[in-house]
């Protein structure tokens, strides 16, 4: 099917206090669509449709579109231009918002153009109902999405690596340059592929406690530091303490945080989570 024909030449312009830069690069749209993979009887949602670069795309290929959009000018604009579509609904609200879990049915494919200033909130959030995800396909910031993707040893690895990868399969597909973009920002961007049928099991059950996530900043407290003395610094537990709980998985104290796999992580926290709490002292339920 053709995609909708676009809207008139949009006059309004971005607000920088909703970190806007809207997409206007047609290659760049249609690859983030085709990541997306959307068809027949898949509901997407779509975060962020300002004035409708991936909309338009997107209502012919799919059987239900949500549009999320916090700016009322845009709000305004989709419900007027989508009025005689049954199947697209426009939403006014915010993806950093816990009541997104209302929207977010079983099986849903989610994509958008994520404002910079809020993707790794909004990154976060969808992930708390990773178990009805079937794909997040989302451009942030390349400085964003390379410390999601960022593998062992990389220098952008840090505690966001490690809470999205428990959560699930992730990759980057391609970066984005500012003159893609109106206005332009001063930096690249990057389009990240969710996919969380793809996370390892145990890593996403131990994901699921919140000392998990604590642990991981705990982690890379000191990240230029060793792993011991920034896991000392991060969870104010004693040296000993500390030093037992890496010689069980075992990680090598000397190293540095950015070196632990997820698999090592995962182990740590078996080892420290279920006795320290987020504020570092001790859970008398684990003592």
């Amino acid at each position: 099917m053709n995609p909708e024909p676009p809207p008139p030449r949009d006059r309004r312009t971005a607000r920088k206090e909703l970190g806007q830069h809207f997409l206007t690069h047609e290659r760049d749209v249609h690859r983030i669509i085709e990541t997306l993979g959307p068809g027949p009887g898949d509901t997407v949602l779509e975060i962020g449709p300002g004035p409708g670069a991936l909309t338009r795309h997107l209502v012919s290929r799919c059987d239900r579109l949500l549009l999320l959009e916090k700016d009322t000018r845009f709000v305004l604009d989709l419900r007027e231009r989508f009025r005689d579509h049954s199947r697209v609904e426009v939403i006014a609200g915010d993806a950093t918002d816990p009541a997104l879990a209302r929207w977010i049915t079983p099986g849903i494919r989610v994509v958008g153009n994520l404002p910079y200033n809020v993707g790794t909130a909004i990154v976060l959030n969808l992930l708390r109902f990773r178990d009805r995800l079937a794909r997040v396909v989302v451009m942030l910031q390349q400085e964003v999405a390379e410390r999601i993707v960022a593998t062992p040893g990389h220098r952008a690895r840090g505690a966001l690596s490690l809470r999205v990868q428990a959560r699930t399969g992730v990759s980057l597909r391609f970066r984005v340059p500012p003159d893609h973009f109106v206005p332009p920002p001063a930096i690249w961007s990057a389009v990240v592929d969710m996919n969380p049928s793809a996370a390892d099991p145990v890593a996403a059950e131990a994901a699921g406690h919140p000392s998990f996530d604590a642990l991981a900043q705990a982690l890379f407290a000191q990240p230029r530091k060793t792993v011991v003395n920034s896991l000392m610094a991060g969870t104010r537990l004693p040296r000993d303490r500390v030093l037992k709980a890496l010689a069980a998985v075992p990680i090598d104290p000397g190293i540095r945080p950015s070196l632990v796999t997820q698999e090592a992580f995962v182990a740590l926290w078996r080892e420290l989570g279920p006795e320290w709490s987020h504020d570092g002292d001790r859970n008398p339920a684990g003592s």
